[in-house]
């Protein structure tokens, strides 16, 4: 409960639609990996500051 709402009820939470986030999520990741870059002071690449973790 939240301010006497119950948010969380059998695992969903009130008012939020999960399958539009999950269809949403890798856009944003998308997104959000490559502002690092830009930030970045070094001038590092996105795969400078993402290497990969597997060949």
């Amino acid at each position: 409960m939240a301010a006497g709402i119950v948010v969380l009820r059998d695992g969903v939470i009130r008012d939020v639609d999960l399958a539009a986030m999950r269809r949403r999520g890798p856009a944003l990741f998308k997104k959000m990996r490559a502002a690092y870059a830009e930030r970045d002071y070094l001038g590092g690449t996105i795969d400078d500051l993402f290497p990969r973790s597997s060949p």
